[in-house]
């Protein structure tokens, strides 16, 4: 009969580093793959579900040649960009508007979801020169035509 192999120190230390090192691993895949951004395109309820899970998201849709682009974070954060202005707006719209943005903070499961629906409803908790240009307009406080812009954001609420 044969005696049977025992493993030494070095061959328990070997695997337990292999193990550690596998942990490690496991853990730093599952942190990044929990906070990696999801592109939901279009999909509104995909984009709400991680927004109120405070889970980062990106959501981008076409409004009236309008492209609006939100992004969630994991520290509930809801960024809202109007990337580009149609080319059929008014040039006072464009320059108030085009590439402006603001964030607006909220508490997990707890999102409202007006902020996402409508672009100037609820600015309480939001800041950035988007909510200035909204401001500004609302106020009629505009240094450019204030009366253009207003009407150009009493149709784009119509619309949504």
């Amino acid at each position: 009969m044969q005696k049977k192999k025992r493993f030494g120190k070095r061959e328990y230390f070997l695997a337990l580093l292999a193990l550690v090192i596998l942990v490690i691993v496991f853990i730093i895949y599952s942190y990044y793959t929990a906070n990696k951004v999801i592109n939901c395109g279009s999909d509104v309820d995909c984009f709400v579900a991680r927004a109120q899970a405070c889970k980062p998201a990106a959501l981008s849709f076409d409004f009236a040649g309008n492209l609006l682009e939100y992004a969630s974070s994991d520290n509930c954060v809801l960024t809202k960009k109007i990337a580009s202005v149609a080319a059929t707006e008014p040039d006072s719209a464009k320059e108030l508007f085009d590439g402006k943005e603001m964030n607006c903070f909220y508490e997990k499961n707890n999102l409202n979801t007006d902020l996402i629906y409508y672009l100037g409803k609820t600015l309480a908790d939001c800041q950035g020169d988007l909510v200035d240009a909204i401001s500004a307009v609302k106020t009629g406080m505009s240094e450019i035509d204030a009366d253009e812009i207003k009407v150009y954001l009493d149709e784009f609420y119509d619309r949504t």
